[in-house]
């Protein structure tokens, strides 16, 4: 990935569907299955930090209530602890949209979950996706 004018970022590892699906269990044992479109873990290049990402990529076809119960499921992943006790973190889930209308009516529903939890979702714009990441992994 190397979008023009802001650096590089180095891919170290790539798990598309199903690979990047997480099985956890939800409340009274149930088995879930969270199953985000993609993970990513990047660094820029050098760098000793990582970054872990959680990807959904919308196409703007999904009712709000549907985008509600997908946070709603990643928030019951975060809270069940799975993947921080696998890998000692949990990744950030980034959302990345068509537009910017789009992106106004995922940041309302992200803007119902609790304060706290909201911290987990960043919401970006198709065109901007690969400049963002870079410069997350720049900073």
């Amino acid at each position: 990935m190397k979008p023009t004018g802001a650096g590089s970022v180095e891919c170290i590892e790539v798990q598309a569907e199903p690979e990047c699906w997480r099985a956890f269990l939800g409340p009274m044992g149930a088995r879930r299955v969270l199953k985000p479109d993609l993970y990513l873990r990047v660094a820029a290049p050098g760098s000793i930090y990582e970054y872990r990402w959680l990807c959904e990529v919308d196409m703007a076809t999904e009712h709000k209530s549907t985008l509600l119960a997908k946070c709603r499921r990643y928030l019951a992943h975060y809270r069940s602890g799975s993947e921080q006790h696998k890998h000692g973190v949990y990744p950030k889930v980034l959302w990345v949209v068509p537009d910017a209308h789009r992106a106004a009516q995922l940041e309302e529903v992200i803007g119902q979950l609790p304060l706290a939890a909201r911290r987990l979702f960043t919401v970006c714009p198709f065109d901007d996706a690969a400049r963002f990441l870079t410069a997350e992994a720049s900073s």
